[in-house]
């Protein structure tokens, strides 16, 4: 009876944490909206654009004779089959962090004219936040860096060497 009881009780310990994962899992009919949302979200979002106008702008910090081999390059490393991988992952990414509901409110939001032009301008929003944020750290950091030369403790003074002790063997010649 005792060893049914055990047999029974390791059971539960292994049955119950499956059941609690389980029932925080989306059944499959959620998971279908979530990612038909997603797919929708994806097409909204311009992802390949986004990609191909980030490269662009980077490829404008190279020298003119280098930015067409860049340009030419990236197309030839973001090939479709790429391209459909990526989609995929993202996808199933915005399924996995949202709810059906919360990616049907951003497909309808950023379909809007209003969600068009926030994503539209969203790219120069960021880059002057980084302007702004990054031009605030470096002085912090400069600041900082001041801060902490002047509070650093000047290194100890060399020691001098023992004297030497008279061995008793040299006293005894001394004398």
């Amino acid at each position: 009876m005792r060893k049914l009881a055990l047999l029974l009780g390791l059971c539960l310990c292994l049955v119950l944490p499956s059941m609690a994962l389980a029932a925080g899992q989306p059944d499959a009919k959620d998971v279908a909206q979530r990612l038909q949302a997603a797919q929708e979200y994806w097409k909204l979002a311009q992802v390949r654009q986004q990609i191909t106008e980030t490269v662009e702008r980077i490829s404008t910090q190279l020298p003119p004779e280098q930015q067409k081999k860049f340009i030419a390059q990236f197309k030839a490393f973001f090939d479709q089959k790429r391209m459909d991988s990526i989609k995929k992952r993202w996808v199933v990414m915005c399924a996995d962090a949202f709810t059906a509901k919360e990616l049907k409110a951003m497909v309808k939001f950023y379909g809007s004219p209003e969600g068009i032009a926030i994503r539209d301008k969203m790219p120069a929003l960021m880059q002057g936040n980084a302007k702004i944020i990054g031009g605030e750290l470096s002085e912090f950091i400069k600041q900082e860096q001041a801060r902490m030369a002047a509070e650093k403790p000047a290194p100890p003074a060399p020691k001098a060497p023992a004297a030497k002790e008279d061995k008793p063997a040299d006293k005894k010649s001394k004398n």
